[in-house]
């Protein structure tokens, strides 16, 4: 959402999807109005960075569960779709312990995203003071109350990464860790996998041709080893894939990782 619309504003205005809960704080607090207009006592905040933290912290203190579910409920009848991204504020908020891990997956990245997913070369990575690390890890719990808020109003929900300028957003397994993270916030796990295969073929309208196994229809598949429905990290154990009617197994996959691999050595 650009800076000066509400959320519920583009709802009416049929604005088909919104993203990363972006502000959707500024209408649900119940300051809202004097938040908007910036009429906020800073105190001691001084600079920029001081006074982003204080104004977010007083969004979180003044969240109203009326105002959100009310919110909920408008984009929920008006078919307003949302697009999280929880994954995404999750690595970022955590991105001092999570790159710890992600680190192997760099292989696999071109060299341009290799570099500007280092500090003070992304905008995500600067300015990372212990006061700002505990903001972000305070809205991921928000974000999490929100997106369960959602899915109870019935607002329909797409899942997506925001790959590119966020680091530690992969392509490809940030759909898993997208998924494991709306599973993580209480949505129920197949309302999850729906999120990331059926929705997306309604919302794009192309489901007369993707969004079920059956016959007539374009075979894209991935096959797994697990059952998702049981353990959502079943959806990283992938066997093989089915891209437009052609079958790759696990040789095939991992030859086209070993491919990438060394493409970008």
């Amino acid at each position: 959402m650009p800076f000066g619309v509400l959320p519920s504003e583009a709802s009416y205005a049929g604005i088909r999807s919104q993203e990363h809960f972006l502000e959707i704080f500024n209408e649900v607090s119940s300051e809202s109005a004097a938040i908007i207009a910036n009429n906020i006592d800073y105190g001691a905040a001084k600079t920029r960075l001081e006074k982003y933290i204080f104004k977010n912290h007083l969004l979180m203190d003044t969240y109203s569960e009326e105002r959100a579910n009310g919110l909920f409920e408008i984009m929920a009848a008006n078919n307003t779709w949302h697009t999280p991204t929880l994954s995404m504020w999750q690595k970022n908020a955590w991105f001092e312990t999570e790159i710890k891990e992600d680190t192997a997956l760099y292989k696999y990245l071109p060299p341009y995203m290799r570099r500007y997913w280092q500090i003070g070369e992304n905008d995500h990575l600067n300015n990372r003071t212990p006061k700002l690390i505990a903001l972000k890890q305070r809205q991921v719990t928000f974000y999490k109350k929100m997106l369960k808020g959602m899915y109870e109003a019935g607002v329909p929900l797409l899942t997506g990464t925001d790959m590119g300028a966020n680091p530690l957003c992969f392509p490809g397994i940030g759909v898993h860790n997208e998924l494991e993270a709306f599973v993580e916030a209480g949505i129920p796990t197949a309302v999850a996998l729906k999120a990331a295969t059926i929705n997306p073929c309604e919302y794009l309208e192309i489901d007369d041709d993707f969004g079920s196994v059956e016959a007539g229809r374009i075979a894209d598949l991935v096959i797994l080893s697990g059952n998702p429905l049981e353990e959502i990290s079943a959806v990283r154990a992938v066997d093989a894939v089915v891209r437009k009617g052609y079958l790759y197994s696990k040789d095939d996959i991992d030859q086209i990782l070993t491919k990438i691999e060394e493409s970008f050595k």
